[in-house]
């Protein structure tokens, strides 16, 4: 295994365990972390708009990236997640705007309102990563899917945030006397489960492949089945352990936006630099001198054996004007001040 993915392994056990060990204590010294998030408290709609919008940023990000990466990937699964971050993006902003205290245009605001926005946000989120890890299909899709999928997510956003807000004083209540309901928690309790099978499928997958993407997956759910299950356990809407849950629900979001930046960034640029020493291995073992040039004439490869006739380094040569040091080239290897100038040679 290579040493940087060693590391990786090493810095993902280490969240794990310490994850795992603040969960533990959040819910151990309730009484404890409850005084000291007191001073907090007063300032809870702020924290919660940061969070919040962090959230909405990470998903803008992966949707932006999405965007673009379809034009060279073509692929359908990558543009049916970063289509559902859309809808994910757009709850979560209702559920900014739907927060008591958040936005002073809007009069009505329903605590059970803003916490449904809350459910449908991490359901479809759910719903994402549950298809992009157990989907086995690589199909690709014709450049006007984009249009079509993206707008598809935008109209099913907007079309469910009209009937959330038109019916969910009718539907089962989510808090009751500042606590989660039974329902509430059974909403919470199935994004568990959905992340925890999301988790042992990536578990089963990252032994066999080791891929970074899929230790990513992993940290996401860990991360994810922390925010649902502290929501399951707090006193009020205000209090740390809702604090807490927003945070690993960033968390979580933020290893998500991740993936999409190894496998549309990094992977494409590392895959161009091994094809590119492969090259130049190829060209190395040739024993013919092999050079080329660009449109100004400047040398943008040469193999070893062209750099053994011409009796050059590597570093003086690349960039440069190979016919000037070619042809123009002194018996006692000195140039005149003229012929620096003319191929880059400092003076």
């Amino acid at each position: 295994m290579p040493k940087r993915m060693q590391q990786t392994e090493k810095k993902a056990f280490l969240y794990i365990v310490f994850s795992f060990a603040v969960f533990l204590s959040l819910i151990s010294f309730a009484s404890f972390f409850s005084s000291m998030y007191e001073p907090l408290r007063s300032n809870f709609k702020l924290i919660h708009l940061v969070l919040e919008f962090m959230s909405i940023s990470v998903s803008a990000i992966i949707v932006s990236n999405g965007w673009v990466a379809f034009t060279h990937t073509l692929s359908m699964n990558r543009l049916l997640f970063s289509s559902a971050f859309v809808t994910v993006a757009f709850f979560d902003l209702m559920h900014i705007l739907t927060f008591d205290g958040t936005a002073s245009f809007i009069k009505d605001h329903s605590v059970s309102l803003t916490l449904w926005f809350w459910a449908m946000g991490r359901l479809v989120e759910s719903a994402a990563l549950t298809f992009i890890t157990f989907s086995s299909s690589k199909g690709t899709a014709s450049r006007s899917m984009r249009w079509l999928t993206y707008s598809c997510s935008l109209l099913l956003a907007i079309l469910t945030s009209i009937i959330v807000t038109l019916y969910s004083d009718s539907w089962p209540d989510l808090l009751q006397y500042s606590r989660p309901t039974l329902f509430k928690k059974a909403t919470e309790y199935l994004f568990i489960i959905i992340h925890l099978l999301i988790l042992m499928k990536s578990i089963t997958t990252y032994k066999k492949e080791r891929k970074i993407e899929v230790l990513l997956i992993i940290l996401s759910s860990y991360s994810l089945i922390f925010s649902s299950w502290l929501m399951t356990f707090y006193h009020s809407p205000g209090d740390y352990l809702s604090f807490v849950g927003h945070l690993f629900k960033v968390l979580g979001y933020l290893f998500l936006v991740n993936i999409i930046f190894k496998i549309n960034i990094e992977h494409p640029f590392r895959q161009v630099e091994e094809f590119s020493k492969r090259n130049q291995l190829l060209l190395d073992s040739v024993g013919e001198g092999i050079y080329g040039l660009d449109s100004e004439g400047q040398t943008i490869f040469i193999n070893k054996s062209a750099l053994h006739m011409l009796k050059y380094t590597e570093q003086e040569v690349m960039g440069r004007k190979l016919h000037y040091l070619i042809h123009y080239k002194k018996k006692t290897d000195f140039l005149t001040p003229r012929e620096n100038v003319l191929y880059g040679r400092p003076v």
